[in-house]
């Protein structure tokens, strides 16, 4: 079954809360087969990670990026993003609301 939804997790610390958080994610695509979430963590070179989800095809982010960090994130992104992150909404990308992953509006 080819993936509808490529969803990153990304963060710039490896912490408890981070863990959990991928720990969700992962059990949520493994109940819903069509969302693959590929991680990095810790991120030390935003740019870079940037251009690798790029290349992958990635569709949505999911994590904790400061603003400068998304802002730069985000400049290389060549389409428009879900958001799944805490953080400020930016132009170019879309703060999710989707009851699918937990943040009805």
């Amino acid at each position: 079954m080819k993936p509808s939804w490529k969803v990153a997790f990304v963060a710039p610390a490896w912490t408890a809360w981070q863990h959990r958080l991928m720990a969700g994610a992962l059990r949520y695509a493994d109940a819903h087969p069509r969302i693959v979430v590929r991680g990095l963590a810790p991120v030390r070179n935003v740019a870079a990670a940037a251009r690798e989800l790029e290349q992958w095809g990635a569709q949505g982010l999911l994590g904790h990026i400061d603003y400068e960090d998304l802002s730069l994130f985000l400049g290389v992104l060549k389409h428009d993003f879900l958001q799944v992150a805490l953080g400020q909404p930016h132009a170019g990308n879309l703060p999710a609301r989707a009851p699918g992953w937990g943040l009805s509006s």
